[in-house]
């Protein structure tokens, strides 16, 4: 069996994985202490994503916060991530997500 069957029963493609992975080193780049004297865009350069704003965004649609969010709330809060699902648990789409924050925002406009 091959790795891309393994991965769609837990609802993902080979890419989406992969960059859940990179996402997740991010995070922990971002919480760790001896990271602090990088930017958060060198740090999502480092770990494959060379646009500052598509890291950011692509960030946020996973964690709920941006990255600059994440690090400074460190001391503050709980870790980002932690209580959700591990990542490589399937995450609901940027789309789903939005299209359920549209509809719950168009339910409560009547």
């Amino acid at each position: 069996m091959t790795v891309r069957p393994l991965l769609a029963e837990q609802g993902y493609t080979v890419a989406g994985w992969i960059r859940e992975q990179r996402l997740a080193r991010c995070r922990q780049d971002l919480v760790d202490p001896a990271m602090r004297h990088l930017p958060v865009g060198a740090i999502g350069a480092r770990w494959g994503f060379p646009d500052p704003a598509h890291f950011s965004h692509a960030f946020k649609a996973v964690y709920g916060m941006s990255p600059r969010e994440a690090r400074t709330a460190r001391g503050r809060r709980r870790l980002v991530g932690e209580g959700r699902a591990a990542v490589g648990a399937r995450q609901p789409s940027v789309r789903r997500r939005q299209s359920a924050r549209w509809s719950a925002g168009s339910q409560a406009a009547r």
